[in-house]
Order: structure tokens, then sequence, then C-alpha cells
């Protein structure tokens, strides 16, 4: 959940919720929260997911099973809260934490959500903000230690960014700059960046900033679309209505992915197919329009056997055919090179066609087999519960829709480079220890949107030994210019003609996609 559906859905619980009495509370194997509720009118099932895959909260209809022995988080919130009541539900301002407030034995307590997109956690506060409990203990995404019996405090505002509200005060630096601000402003989720752009083209930066603003004030509607929650502004939805589709997301998003993942199977399937007959027929294309090697050789033979009878700028010569003496063979020669270097480039085309032919010739039998075989890897990886595709390098989506690739490891970071176009743009944190980052551009002449360089050099110092500094420089520079050290170990590459781009690691947020 991301923060504008957090705020809104703290607006729907304290209207639906709040000074209702915690009867009991129970925590699955996901780590999930249930907590029972009972209103004046009506015990609502309250949802809290720490889950990496879909962190939030919201109002489910039954909840899910319990294992036998409780967790640490659930035996404190059992010994504290049981009985007591909600008082409120809050957030902290654009981003995604919300805070759930409660009163028991007269005593306050509290009850943190940090959905954050990679560790998101739990976190039970005394009536001092002091934390007490959790699941686990693991640094958040912004660094900070999570000690217990420490005073808890929000997650900072990562340096160079901006909320909606402080960018209404800085709104001198963006009123020129404007392209530039979705990509560092908290708060906007990236679904509303085109929109939130042309308010600013339409308008004015301080215009779209507002409009935002009064969405985070008035919400919308929340709907599921894709298996993404996603909340729709200006939409009109009862409260309870709201919390119940965040709570049917929470607690059947992955069994309603998996059904539309079932039911897209076949169409997949089809895709599938129809790109390895594609691939079949692009190689048998390829293979008719490679020249006979034993004929390129045998002219090669006949040059060589008259090399000595021949001058520089000689052009279309006949030869006698080595195989049949009676024949002759017509070669056109380049009149730039002398008939050494003409037999030399011949000799060198009868290799480099036996290799291709060689090459095309087992990627065609490895097509035909996997067409016999009549499974992809996505089928074969739909027959394996709970098995996982090994996908090549981390794979983002920029917020232009531009493919950006990083590299886990040196062999990653090598296999990268081999994979690259000259064209693709190449980029890695300058001094520093990390991940080749790939940005494949759609050809030679792409230009690349600049929020979507800021994001894939964001993407390089996340992804590097700099990633705890402000800003980290990015070195960018077209892939042909990259050329791996000779000897050196995977990873160790000599770069040419770079430039440089100053970023805050993550800058921009581009969607990670595997």
């Amino acid at each position: 959940m991301d923060a504008l559906t957090l705020t809104h859905l703290a607006r729907a619980g304290c209207e639906v919720l709040s000074g209702g009495w915690v009867q009991r509370i129970w925590q699955d194997e996901r780590g999930r929260l249930t907590l029972r509720i009972r209103g004046i009118a009506a015990t609502h099932l309250l949802m809290v997911s720490a889950d990496k895959d879909a962190p939030g909260f919201g109002v489910i209809k039954a909840r899910p099973p319990s294992p036998k022995n409780p967790k640490r988080l659930l035996a404190y919130l059992r010994a504290h809260l049981e009985g007591g009541r909600l008082e409120q539900i809050q957030t902290v301002p654009f981003q995604r934490v919300a805070i759930f407030n409660f009163s028991s034995r007269s005593k306050k307590l509290s009850l943190v959500l940090e959905a954050v997109k990679r560790t998101p956690i739990l976190l039970a506060l005394d009536s001092e903000g002091i934390m007490r409990s959790s699941d686990h203990w693991e640094p958040s995404d912004d660094g900070r230690k999570l000690v217990p019996s420490q005073i808890w405090s929000p997650p900072p505002i990562p340096a160079g960014m901006e909320t909606p509200a402080s960018a209404i005060e800085n709104i001198e630096r963006w009123l020129k700059d404007y392209a530039e601000l979705p990509a560092w402003l908290v708060g906007l989720p990236p679904e509303m960046r085109e929109w939130f752009l042309g308010l600013c083209e339409a308008r004015s930066a301080e215009y779209a900033i507002g409009e935002l603003i009064r969405i985070y004030q008035e919400g919308g509607k929340l709907e599921v679309k894709r298996g993404e929650l996603k909340l729709l502004p200006g939409g009109e939805q009862h409260p309870l209505n709201a919390l119940e589709v965040a709570g049917d997301w929470l607690h059947g998003g992955s069994v309603e992915v998996e059904r539309q993942e079932a039911e897209e199977g076949g169409k997949r399937r089809k895709r599938w197919e129809k790109k390895l007959r594609r691939r079949i027929a692009n190689i048998e294309a390829d293979l008719a329009g490679l020249k006979e090697p034993d004929k390129l050789k045998r002219q090669a033979d006949a040059l060589a056997q008259l090399l000595h009878t021949l001058k520089r700028g000689d052009g279309e010569i006949a030869l006698p055919d080595p195989d049949d003496p009676e024949s002759t063979i017509l070669l056109q020669l380049d009149k730039r090179l002398t008939p050494g270097e003409n037999l030399t480039r011949l000799y060198e085309r009868v290799k480099k066609t036996r290799r291709a032919i060689e090459v095309a010739e087992r990627r065609l039998a490895e097509a035909h087999l996997e067409l016999a075989a009549g499974e992809s890897p996505e089928t074969n990886y739909e027959k394996r519960p709970g098995a996982k595709i090994k996908v090549p390098y981390r794979r983002f989506r920029s917020s232009d829709g531009w493919l950006i690739l990083a590299g886990r490891n040196s062999k990653e970071n090598d296999r990268l480079l081999k994979e690259a176009k000259g064209w693709d743009l190449w980029l890695h944190a300058r001094d520093g220890a990390g991940a080749h980052v790939l940005l494949k551009k759609p050809g030679r002449d792409g230009r690349v949107p600049e929020r979507t360089l800021i994001e894939a050099a964001g993407v390089a110092a996340q992804n590097s030994k700099l990633s705890n500094e402000s800003y980290v420089e990015v070195m960018v520079v077209e892939a042909q210019r990259v050329r791996k050290v000779k000897g050196g170990g995977p990873g160790r590459v000599h770069v040419s003609g770079e430039r440089t781009v100053r970023v805050a690691p993550g800058a921009g947020k581009p969607k990670a996609i595997g």
C-alpha cells in the first residue's frame, strides 16, 4: 500500500473502528495480525499486515488459521491490548506508516505499521513511544537500526527528496524544473506521476502539488485492478466498504493473482508457442541466407593458385575451378585491397560462415526440442508450487517505461556487458564497488528521458557500497565505451568518455519487476 491509500484507510478506520473493544488477537504464519474489534453496531476483524508482498491493513471476513505457538509480538499484544480500546488510527504525513493508538488499563499503547517496500515491520510501543516488541529487528529501508527499549521515530525523508508540504515551501526551486519533481516527491504514487506532470505542464507545479494535497485530504474510491490496490481520486465510497476492499486484497490478494494467472495460462501458452515458431522461422531464414562455406573455400583456393598473377586494383576476375578444370569461377575482388588481403578476407569469411552455420543449427535444434517438449518455462514453473525462477539481474521499469537491469554479482555484471547493445547506457557508482547497471535503449537514436536517467543512476547508487551516502556520483556512458580489463577478474572494466550524474541512492523509485 502506498502512502495515499494508507491515509485514506486511516480516515475510514477512525469512522468505523474508533472506540471499539479489542476482544481477541491472532497472528498467522505470514506474521499478519488479526484483531477482533467489537464496536457499537457491529464486530469487525481488522487485519494489519507487514507481509512484504502485501503490507497494509483492512477489514476481513474470516481470519486465517494461526500456528499453535504464538510469536513474541502476538504474546506481547495479547498481554497488553486485549480488553483495551482502539482510540485512533493515524499516519505519518505522506509516508507509508500507520499508527494504531489504543488505551488499555489506563495506559496508552500503540501498534506501528511501517509498510515500506523491502522490510515492512510491525512494532509495539508503550505510552512513552518506546519500542517494546516486534517479530524482527532488521534494519529498515532507510538504514535505521530498530532497537528494543529505544524511542521509535518515523522514517526520515531521504536526502534531496521533498514531501508535498515542503515542496510548496520550496516552490521556487520547482517552477522551472517541474519535470524532475515527480521523481523527487515523497508520497506521489507511481501511477499518478503522469497525471501530476500533466498538471504541472498545463497549470503549474504549485497547482499540481495543491491538487495532490487535496486528494490526500479528501480521499477517493479504493479498487483492486489486476491484483493491485488503487485509490481513484474523486470517487465516493462508504468507509467500511473501503476497509473491506483493502481487507479482501490483503487476505485474498495472492489467491486472486493466482486465479488470474491460471485464467491467462492458455494465453501465455499460445504467446509462447507463437514466439517459438517465429524464432524457428527466423533461424531457418538466417541459415538460408548464409552462403555455402564449401563454395566460398573453393573460390579462395582458386584465388590462391593464381595469386602471384594479380595486382592491386583488379576487379572481377575469372579463375579456373580447382574441382573442375573445364569450368571457371567469377570472383569480384575489392580494388582497395591487395590480392593477398582479398585472399585473407575470403578465408575469414569461410571460417565465419562455418561458425554461423554451426551456431544457427544448434539453436534450431534446441528450439525444435523445446517445441516438441510442449512446455514453456512458465508452464514448468506453474507445475511446481512454491518454486522460483532464477531470472538474471535485478529488473526495474522506469517511470517512462524503460527497462533497467542491474547485476547481482560480478558474474552477472560480466554477462550484462556481454549482452548489451553498443548504444545501451552503462552506469556504475564512481569510486565505489557495486552493480553494473544497464539502461536498455530501443535503438541507437533513442533519446533517454531525464527522469529515466535519474532513476537508472539511482539504481546504480542504491546497489553500491555508497548506498548510505546522501548523494552518489554515478558514471554514465554508452556500453560500447566499456571494455573488460585484460586478465582482470569478473566485473573489472575500463571506461572511457563517461559523464557523471549526481543522485540520491534509489532516486525516483523505479518499479521493481524481478
